[in-house]
Order: C-alpha cells, then sequence, then structure tokens
C-alpha cells in the first residue's frame, strides 16, 4: 500500500510529465487556494498542524519540486506571520495571508516567463532546426514567442512517451510550427541538421546536477559530443537550494511483466522518472537573470545557497535525519 507521500510522488510526476514543472506549480497553487478556502479546522492548531503535514509530504517528494517548495515556503513564511498576529478573524485573516502570498508568487513567475522568454528568442535564427525532448512550458513559450514575430525555423521532436510526444504534436500544430519526429534513439542520424538543443529541467541540485526528464542524459551525451550547442531553460526559482538526497533525483518503478510465448516468461521491469546531467555539459543556461554559462549559473548557484542558510535550518529542520526511503 503506497503513503501519502508516495501518492502525492506519483501524482506530481504525472502531472509534471504533462504540463511541465511550471505547469504543475501552478496546479498546486490553485488547489491549495482551494483547500484554504474550503477547509473547516477544529481550532486555530487543527490548521496549521494539516497545511505543516502537507508541506512535510511535498518537500519530500522524489524528486523534490523546487519551484513548488519554493512557493510553498513563501506561503509558510505568510502564515508563521499571520500566526503570531492572532487575529480575532481566524481562518479568514489565514486565508488572506495565503492568497496574497499564492498572488505575488503568480505575479514573479508571470514576470519570470517573460524575461526567459525575450532571452530565449533572441538566440534563435532563421533556418535553425531546434531539437526538443519532453514537455517544457518554458521552452514551448520560447518557440510560440519566436514564431509570432515572424523567425523562421524548424522543430525536431524527440519521440518518446507518447502522451508527451502527442502534447508536443499538437501543441506545435496548434501554433503552425513546422515539426519532424524522430525517435529518440535514432538521433544519430540527423545530427548534423540539428543547430541548437532547447532543454527544459526539474531542478539544479547542490552538487550541479541537472534533473530532468528521463532520457535527458542520451541527448545531452549525444549532441555535447558533437560540440552541438545545448540550452537549458530554467528559472532560479528551480534551485533546490538545501542537500540533495540521492533517492530524491528520480522515482524508481518495479514491475512484473509477462512476455507471450510458448513457454511463458516472466521478467521484472525497471522505470526511472528522471535523469540527471552535471551542469558542465549544457552549453548556456537561460534563466530569468540572463544568458550564462555553466561557470556563471554555478557561481550564481551558490549566492543562493549561501542566502538560504537560515531558511534550511527553519524550513528543512529534518534535513540532516536519514530518509525513510533511502
Amino acid at each position: 500500500m503506497l503513503s501519502y507521500r508516495q501518492k502525492i510522488t506519483e501524482l506530481f510526476l504525472q502531472i509534471e510529465g504533462e504540463v511541465g514543472a511550471t505547469g504543475l506549480n501552478g496546479m498546486v497553487l490553485l488547489a491549495l487556494e482551494k483547500a484554504v478556502h474550503n477547509f473547516h479546522e477544529k481550532g486555530d492548531e487543527d490548521f496549521f498542524a494539516q497545511f505543516y503535514e502537507l508541506l512535510d509530504l511535498v518537500k519530500n517528494t522524489e524528486p523534490r519540486i523546487a519551484l513548488v517548495i519554493d512557493n510553498l515556503y513563501e506561503v509558510w513564511k505568510a502564515l508563521l506571520v499571520a500566526k503570531e498576529k492572532n487575529h480575532p478573524e481566524g481562518h479568514l485573516y489565514w486565508e488572506k495571508q495565503v492568497l496574497s502570498a499564492i498572488k505575488c508568487s503568480h505575479k514573479i513567475a508571470k514576470e519570470e516567463g517573460k524575461k526567459i522568454t525575450k532571452y530565449g528568442v533572441s538566440e534563435i535564427r532563421n533556418n535553425d532546426v531546434i531539437l526538443i525532448h519532453s514537455v517544457s512550458r518554458t521552452v514551448l513559450d520560447v518557440l510560440f514567442a519566436a514564431k509570432k514575430i515572424g523567425k523562421d525555423f524548424r522543430v525536431i521532436i524527440a519521440e518518446q512517451e507518447s502522451e508527451k510526444t502527442h502534447y508536443l504534436i499538437e501543441v506545435l500544430s496548434r501554433h503552425d510550427i513546422r515539426f519532424q519526429v524522430v525517435p529518440e534513439y535514432m538521433l544519430s542520424h540527423i545530427e548534423s541538421e540539428i543547430t541548437k538543443i532547447f532543454l527544459g529541467g526539474i531542478t539544479i541540485n547542490n552538487q550541479m546536477n541537472v534533473v530532468g526528464d528521463a532520457g535527458s542524459n542520451a541527448i545531452v551525451s549525444e549532441f555535447h559530443l558533437r560540440n552541438s550547442p545545448i540550452y537549458l531553460f530554467i528559472s532560479t526559482r528551480k534551485f533546490s537550494l538545501w542537500k540533495s538526497r540521492a533517492s530524491h533525483h528520480a522515482y524508481k518503478v518495479k514491475s512484473m511483466r509477462s512476455f507471450a510465448n510458448a513457454v511463458p516468461i516472466t521478467f521484472e521491469r525497471i522505470k526511472f522518472s528522471h535523469d540527471r546531467i552535471h551542469l558542465k555539459f549544457y552549453d548556456w543556461i537561460i534563466s530569468e537573470k540572463g544568458k550564462m554559462d555553466a561557470k556563471a549559473t554555478q557561481q550564481l548557484y551558490q549566492q543562493k545557497f549561501d542566502e538560504r542558510a537560515e531558511w534550511r535550518k527553519e524550513f528543512f529542520r529534518d534535513e540532516d535525519k536519514a530518509d525513510p526511503m533511502d
């Protein structure tokens, strides 16, 4: 039987796979808005106890979704302030503070998205052939914006899981963007055509690994050897500003399968949710801060990591405890 943490992990993975980490974050915030509005607590402590329980589950998914955690941290801070004030409106006052924090997060996300899109579009040249892999809302927004201003380019979709590939086919068609679909294990046949690789990422952790969709490692490795420019599109709010745990980088699923044969064969199938790729293998990182190389991105990460020292003590109080799922 799955634990609540495992259930949330599987739900997050399903949503992130379909709409990307940015889309997942938006859905989590929307769900939180509705939950707070409709929640009928037994008392003051009940409200906070249940929120902290949810927080503990969300900040320990596999992998940890840094953008979601960053936003819940802002809500957590708002609730701490609200609790100290002991406002006579109680729940209504707390709800206002939560909604205010969420509204601020939406505003920041919108501003960041505009900046990343602007920097990304400036990297696209006429006649570019751009390889994309998996669903990244950020990468798609860049492509849509480039098409809108009349840039002439073509997209190669690295075909993988059918749901993700079908989604990319649908949205690119809707925006009238020229594309072709090539199985990800056959990209070697068209390597010379591809001028740029555009990839999204779930996070960058403190070991300077980019956590990306399963299959990203193979694509980055292949085109790094060809010296093809590889771009990572990621908001700095997706940085994992805590000590990483190996168990939180990927979700491993084992299942037993049967193979129809004269003599029935039963075997174990193992599937992983994400890959880890060292930042040094990306040529350019595009964030709301602009275009940076791996070295500059690492310096920015370290700066933000140092700034969050007190936060880690308070928000990740259990950071050094043994992980029950390790």
